[in-house]
Protein backbone atom coordinates (compact mmCIF):
# COMPACT_ATOMS: atom_id res chain seq x y z
CA UNK A 1 0.00 0.00 0.00
CA UNK A 2 2.84 2.37 0.89
CA UNK A 3 4.45 1.84 -2.55
CA UNK A 4 1.15 2.53 -4.37
CA UNK A 5 0.72 5.79 -2.43
CA UNK A 6 4.29 6.80 -3.22
CA UNK A 7 3.81 6.07 -6.92
CA UNK A 8 0.52 7.97 -6.95
CA UNK A 9 2.10 10.92 -5.16
CA UNK A 10 4.96 11.11 -7.69
CA UNK A 11 2.44 10.93 -10.56
CA UNK A 12 0.52 13.92 -9.25
CA UNK A 13 3.33 16.11 -7.93
CA UNK A 14 5.08 18.57 -10.21
CA UNK A 15 8.46 17.47 -11.64
CA UNK A 16 10.16 20.28 -9.68
CA UNK A 17 8.89 18.95 -6.36
CA UNK A 18 9.77 15.36 -7.28
CA UNK A 19 13.34 16.44 -8.14
CA UNK A 20 13.68 18.18 -4.76
CA UNK A 21 12.45 15.09 -2.92
CA UNK A 22 14.87 12.85 -4.79
CA UNK A 23 17.79 15.20 -4.15
CA UNK A 24 17.10 15.18 -0.42
CA UNK A 25 16.76 11.40 -0.35
CA UNK A 26 20.03 10.91 -2.28
CA UNK A 27 21.83 13.16 0.19
CA UNK A 28 21.37 10.35 2.74
CA UNK A 29 23.64 8.02 0.73
CA UNK A 30 27.09 7.77 2.22
CA UNK A 31 30.18 5.74 1.41
CA UNK A 32 31.92 5.00 4.68
CA UNK A 33 34.44 2.30 3.91
CA UNK A 34 37.67 2.94 2.09
CA UNK A 35 39.16 0.21 -0.05
CA UNK A 36 42.60 0.21 -1.58
CA UNK A 37 41.46 -1.53 -4.76
CA UNK A 38 38.30 -2.33 -6.66
CA UNK A 39 38.94 -6.01 -5.93
CA UNK A 40 38.92 -5.33 -2.18
CA UNK A 41 35.60 -3.52 -2.49
CA UNK A 42 33.93 -6.23 -4.59
CA UNK A 43 34.94 -8.91 -2.09
CA UNK A 44 32.83 -7.10 0.54
CA UNK A 45 29.79 -6.48 -1.65
CA UNK A 46 26.90 -8.43 -3.05
CA UNK A 47 25.00 -7.85 -6.25
CA UNK A 48 24.11 -9.53 -9.50
CA UNK A 49 27.22 -11.69 -9.36
CA UNK A 50 26.19 -13.11 -5.98
CA UNK A 51 25.88 -16.87 -5.73
CA UNK A 52 22.30 -17.96 -6.25
CA UNK A 53 21.07 -15.01 -8.31
CA UNK A 54 21.11 -16.98 -11.56
CA UNK A 55 19.25 -19.86 -9.92
CA UNK A 56 16.59 -17.48 -8.58
CA UNK A 57 16.18 -15.84 -11.99
CA UNK A 58 15.83 -19.25 -13.62
CA UNK A 59 13.28 -20.36 -11.03
CA UNK A 60 11.16 -17.22 -11.49
CA UNK A 61 11.40 -17.41 -15.29
CA UNK A 62 10.30 -21.04 -15.29
CA UNK A 63 7.29 -20.20 -13.11
CA UNK A 64 6.21 -17.63 -15.70
CA UNK A 65 6.88 -20.06 -18.54
CA UNK A 66 4.86 -22.80 -16.81
CA UNK A 67 1.91 -20.48 -16.13
CA UNK A 68 2.41 -20.31 -12.37
CA UNK A 69 2.84 -16.51 -12.59
CA UNK A 70 1.87 -13.89 -15.16
CA UNK A 71 5.26 -12.14 -15.14
CA UNK A 72 8.22 -11.33 -12.96
CA UNK A 73 10.13 -8.15 -12.32
CA UNK A 74 13.39 -8.19 -10.37
CA UNK A 75 12.60 -11.71 -9.11
CA UNK A 76 9.19 -10.62 -7.81
CA UNK A 77 6.40 -12.78 -9.25
CA UNK A 78 3.03 -11.26 -10.16
CA UNK A 79 -0.28 -13.04 -10.55
CA UNK A 80 -1.92 -10.25 -12.56
CA UNK A 81 -0.74 -7.49 -14.86
CA UNK A 82 -0.15 -4.11 -13.23
CA UNK A 83 -0.50 -1.42 -15.88
CA UNK A 84 1.43 1.80 -15.37
CA UNK A 85 -1.15 4.10 -16.90
CA UNK A 86 0.98 7.25 -17.36
CA UNK A 87 3.50 5.34 -19.49
CA UNK A 88 0.82 3.38 -21.33
CA UNK A 89 -1.10 6.54 -22.20
CA UNK A 90 2.10 8.16 -23.46
CA UNK A 91 2.84 5.18 -25.69
CA UNK A 92 -0.73 5.20 -27.00
CA UNK A 93 -0.47 8.94 -27.74
CA UNK A 94 2.76 8.46 -29.70
CA UNK A 95 1.23 5.56 -31.66
CA UNK A 96 -1.86 7.64 -32.43
CA UNK A 97 0.31 10.45 -33.78
CA UNK A 98 2.18 7.99 -36.01
CA UNK A 99 -0.72 6.26 -37.77
CA UNK A 100 -0.85 3.46 -35.21
CA UNK A 101 2.88 2.68 -35.45
CA UNK A 102 5.05 2.44 -32.38
CA UNK A 103 8.58 1.18 -31.94
CA UNK A 104 9.74 0.49 -28.40
CA UNK A 105 13.22 -0.48 -27.28
CA UNK A 106 13.09 -2.20 -23.90
CA UNK A 107 16.53 -2.82 -22.48
CA UNK A 108 17.36 -4.54 -19.26
CA UNK A 109 15.67 -7.50 -17.71
CA UNK A 110 16.90 -10.38 -15.65
CA UNK A 111 18.29 -12.38 -18.53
Amino acid sequence: MKQKFKTLAYDWLSPTIVRQIRRRRSADIRFEEEYATWQDATENCTGYVAVGILEKVLEATLKVKNGEAVYECDLVLFDHIEFYWPVLSGLMWVAARNNGRLNVLDYGGSL
